[in-house]
C-alpha cells in the first residue's frame, strides 16, 4: 500500500488464488490415508507397494505444502518496501531474516520486473519477479550467491541473486512507480512486456 505521508510502499505477504490453490491441493495429500484405508498394497510401476508408505509419504507431502503455503499469509511479514532508504526484498517465509535483502539507494541503478518461463510437460509456467540492478561497487551481500538458472532466464547472475518473485502478494505498478518517483527519480525501471498478464 503506497503512504502518501511518505511517499512509501510497502506490501505485505497474504492471500492469493495461487496460495488457496496451493493450501487446498495439500489438504488433499493429507486426506490421502482416509481415502486409501480399505486398501493394504498398492502397485507402482507394477511393483507392489504397502499402502502405509503412501500415506506416510501424502501426510508429509501435505503438510509440507501447507506450512510452506501458510507460512507467508499466517504471518504477514513484509513481501516488499521501497522508502527514503532504499528498497527491502522480503525473503522466504521460512527462512526470512536469512533471506531478505535490504539495499540503499546509492547501490540502485534499476528495478527491473521480469518474468521467469519453464517448460513443464508441454505448459509454461510463468512467475513473476522483481529485481534490483545494482552498482558494480556495491558492497558484497552475505547469502547473496548466484542462483543457478542464468541460462532458463537470460538474466544476469547479479539481478537473479538480487531478485525475489512476486508470489503470496501483489505488486501494484503505479504504487511502485510513485515510491520510486519520489525517491530515487533517477532509478529506472524495466517491465517485460508480459509481466503483468
Amino acid at each position: 500500500m503506497f503512504d502518501s505521508a511518505d511517499a512509501s510502499y510497502e506490501v505485505r505477504y497474504g492471500w492469493t488464488l495461487k496460495a488457496a490453490v496451493l493450501a487446498s491441493g495439500s489438504l488433499v495429500f493429507c486426506t490421502g490415508p482416509l481415502i486409501l484405508s480399505g486398501h493394504t498394497w498398492a502397485r507402482v510401476d507394477g511393483l507392489p507397494v504397502p499402502i502405509w508408505l503412501i500415506d506416510v509419504l501424502s501426510v508429509l507431502l501435505g503438510v509440507t505444502g501447507l506450512l510452506l503455503t501458510l507460512t507467508g499469509p499466517l504471518t504477514r511479514r513484509r513481501a516488499l518496501r521501497v522508502d527514503a532508504t532504499g528498497i527491502v526484498l522480503g525473503g522466504n517465509p521460512l527462512r526470512y531474516a536469512a533471506t531478505t535483502l535490504t539495499v540503499p539507494w546509492s547501490e540502485i541503478t534499476a528495478v527491473e520486473l521480469w518474468v521467469q518461463r519453464m517448460r513443464v510437460n508441454g505448459r509454461t509456467i510463468r512467475t513473476p519477479y522483481i529485481g534490483i540492478h545494482r552498482t558494480e561497487t556495491a558492497t558484497p551481500r552475505p547469502g547473496l550467491s548466484a542462483r543457478a538458472g542464468t541460462g532458463v532466464t537470460g538474466k544476469s547472475a547479479a539481478l537473479i541473486a538480487a531478485s525475489r518473485p512476486v508470489n503470496l502478494w501483489h505488486l501494484d505498478q503505479p504504487s511502485l512507480r510513485k515510491a520510486l518517483a519520489a525517491h530515487a527519480p533517477g532509478v529506472r525501471l524495466h517491465v517485460e512486456a508480459d509481466f503483468g498478464a
